[in-house]
């Protein structure tokens, strides 16, 4: 049997949960920071940025101000996974385990490049 590693999903899974809002930091956060937050584009009234833990290879979290609902306590975000012809196989299926085959920074690097040539 072959074993497919995903280490960084126990950070998420064990690690401890900040307190504060993640949305609120990336807000608030200088410019600088876009980065290291994953933030791909910002706006005075909304962000843009990766999913930390994402489902799919560049899933995006789009959170609109501070306003009541979602998951996110006082916040409406929008999850936005890119889908293909032929993206699943039989590995969410037969061994409920995704493959993700791009990692997490080259999808920032790859999308924050898109995002600033749009603004």
């Amino acid at each position: 049997m072959q074993h497919l590693w995903a280490p960084w999903r126990m950070d998420f899974i064990k690690g401890p949960k900040p307190d504060g809002c993640f949305f609120c930091e990336a807000a608030a956060a200088n410019a600088a920071r876009d980065a290291e937050l994953l933030v791909l584009a910002r706006t005075e009234l909304a962000l843009a940025l990766l999913n930390r833990y994402p489902y799919n290879n560049g899933h995006l979290g789009i959170n609109a101000g501070k306003i009541a609902g979602a998951g996110v306590a006082d916040h409406v975000h929008q999850h936005i996974v890119p889908r293909w012809d032929g993206d699943t196989n039989f590995m969410p299926v037969v061994a409920e385990t995704k493959i993700l085959n791009e990692h997490l920074t080259k999808s920032y690097q790859e999308l924050r490049a898109a995002f600033d040539q749009m603004s």
